[in-house]
């Protein structure tokens, strides 16, 4: 475009602020660009909690609004100067549904963020499910869904390990699930409610079934690239020592296969490294 003499003679010139995902940090850099008189245009701005807190600068400034990052509905807005370029979450959700109802498949399960935005794409799903006549989610399975939650969060129990442990439960073998949770009662209770739910649902006769926990384990993995050890693999090599980058990459080539030569990549990272760690979307 510049090459061949810009807009009307005026050359583009693309300057770009890092805003490291913090809002505050991002409103700042608009504030900064916006007070540059040679600013013509905003381009890009992104994420949802960063672009809803720009927004009432930008619709009071009438300065142009190019492609916000976000599918969030709060950056529909019906003003001249705000442009979407990229789907919402609710029209990417309806076409998700329909693509699936296209294949089949008509039982859908929704894991969403619970949060104002995460709960957008739950309730644009069960529309177009509702539109195309799918069966709705059984509130006993969401609340199911939402006291398990509840209670990895409420005890600390890491997260991987449980969803995989829990695929064992399915068929009975609850042993290594009962060692991450320090109040075993609250577990009982919970799976007591889950296998009768299975029951409901598939008939095994009181457990998920081996069919259950082979297709539990087929998606919930064993290892993921826990942060510690992708810290550790990235300083070893920034010291010339790419051993540990090879050894992380060779295990997480198969994720859902237990291999005990990797179970030290497995463990949870320790409590010290998690209270001063800190990570970003964009990571």
């Amino acid at each position: 475009m510049n090459a061949r003499g810009g807009i009307q003679g005026r050359s583009i010139v693309l300057n770009t602020l890092d805003d490291q995902y913090d809002v505050q940090k991002g409103l700042a850099n608009v504030k900064q660009l916006m007070a540059d008189p040679n600013t013509f245009a905003l381009f890009n701005c992104m994420g949802t909690a960063n672009v809803e807190a720009m927004l009432p600068l930008v619709l009071e400034s009438g300065i142009p609004f190019f492609a916000p990052f976000t599918g969030a509905q709060l950056s529909r807005v019906p003003q001249r100067n705000v442009f979407n370029i990229r789907a919402s979450y609710a029209e990417e959700a309806e076409k998700l549904v329909q693509h699936l109802n296209t294949l089949g498949i008509k039982r859908i399960a929704i894991a969403y963020q619970a949060n104002s935005f995460g709960k957008e794409v739950f309730n644009a799903t069960q529309r177009s499910m509702a539109k195309l006549g799918l069966p709705d989610s059984r509130a006993e399975a969401e609340a199911l869904g939402a006291d398990w939650l509840t209670l990895l969060q409420a005890q600390s129990v890491d997260f991987t390990l449980a969803w995989r442990y829990l695929g064992e439960a399915a068929e009975g073998r609850e042993e290594r699930l009962r060692t991450l949770f320090a109040d075993g009662a609250a577990l009982a209770a919970w799976l007591q409610r889950w296998h009768r739910q299975c029951t409901a649902a598939d008939g095994e006769g009181g457990k998920a079934g081996v069919a259950g926990a082979a297709a539990m384990s087929r998606h919930n993995p064993w290892l993921i690239p826990r942060n510690h050890q992708v810290e550790a693999a990235l300083d070893a090599a920034e010291q010339g020592d790419l051993a540990p980058f090879h050894r992380l990459l060779g295990a997480l080539a198969e994720p859902y296969r237990e291999q005990p030569r990797y179970a030290d990549l497995a463990e949870p990272a320790p409590r010290e490294f998690m209270r001063t760690f800190q990570t970003f979307c964009g990571t």
